[in-house]
C-alpha cells in the first residue's frame, strides 16, 4: 500500500552555524548539509501529509456517545432534551458531555472544546405502543434557548402496534453545528403526541447485541 510505512516527522529548526570572518569552503559545506537536512525534513512532512493517506496523521476533535437508558414523555407536545448515558466505547477527543470540562453523565448537553464547525450525526430507537399511528418531532437547541435552532425540526411518523408487536422507528440524521463561544452547547430535543411513544433501550437478546437508546457522534469539520 503507497506509503504505508511512512512516517510524519515534524520539522525542528536547525542548530545554524556561525559564519566565520573570512570566506570558509568548510563553513559552506556545513552549512549546505545544514540546509539539506532541514529541507529533507520538511519535504517528509509535507510530502507523507499531502499524499491521499495523510489525514491519518492529522488529530482532529471527535466524540462518540450512547444512551442505555429508556427515554420517555410524561406529557404530550412538550420539549424533552434527549440524553446520552455513556460513551460509546470511543475515547473522547475534545468532545464532552455535561461539561465542557469534565465528562458528566447522563446529560443531554454536548459540548466541544475548540471553536468550528462540527458534524453531528445521531439515531434514536422509537417505539409506540399505541394501536394507531403517533407522531414525533425531533430538533436542536443550543445554549438552552427555545424552541431552538431556526429549521431543524423534522417529523417522525411511528408506526402502530400491530399482531401484539410494538410498532419501530429509527430517526437518524445529521446537522452542522457551529461552535463560537467557550460556553457554546447543543442539545436533541424531542416531543410526542402520545405517551405511548417512547425512545428504547433493550438488552442484548442472541443473536445481536444491546440496543441503545440514543447512538451519537460529532466531529470536527473545519474552522469558521
Amino acid at each position: 500500500m503507497p506509503g504505508f510505512d511512512n512516517k510524519l516527522y515534524s520539522t525542528k529548526t536547525p542548530a545554524w552555524p556561525f559564519a566565520p570572518v573570512e570566506y570558509s569552503q568548510q563553513y559552506q559545506d556545513q552549512f549546505s548539509n545544514v540546509m539539506r537536512l532541514y529541507c529533507q525534513t520538511v519535504d517528509n512532512f509535507t510530502s507523507v501529509l499531502m499524499d491521499e493517506r495523510g489525514g491519518r496523521f492529522i488529530n482532529n476533535p471527535y466524540g462518540s456517545f450512547i444512551s442505555t437508558t429508556t427515554q420517555t414523555a410524561a406529557a404530550i407536545n412538550t420539549a424533552y432534551p434527549i440524553t446520552l448515558s455513556a460513551t460509546s466505547g470511543l475515547a473522547e477527543n475534545g468532545i464532552y458531555v455535561g461539561s465542557n470540562t469534565a465528562s458528566v453523565f447522563p446529560s443531554s448537553r454536548i459540548y466541544a472544546l475548540e471553536f468550528g464547525l462540527y458534524n453531528l450525526q445521531f439515531s434514536l430507537q422509537l417505539k409506540n405502543t399505541d394501536t394507531q399511528e403517533q407522531d414525533v418531532n425531533i430538533w436542536l437547541r443550543k445554549n438552552g434557548v427555545n424552541p431552538g435552532v431556526a429549521n431543524s425540526n423534522t417529523f417522525v411518523s411511528v408506526v402502530n402496534k400491530h399482531g401484539g408487536i410494538d410498532g419501530h422507528s429509527v430517526a437518524a440524521w445529521n446537522f452542522f453545528v457551529d461552535y463560537t463561544a467557550t460556553n457554546d452547547y447543543y442539545e436533541l430535543m424531542w416531543s410526542t403526541n402520545s405517551t405511548l411513544v417512547s425512545i428504547p433501550a433493550s438488552a442484548a437478546a442472541s443473536p445481536a447485541p444491546a440496543t441503545p437508546s440514543v447512538i451519537l457522534t460529532m466531529q470536527f469539520v473545519s474552522a469558521l
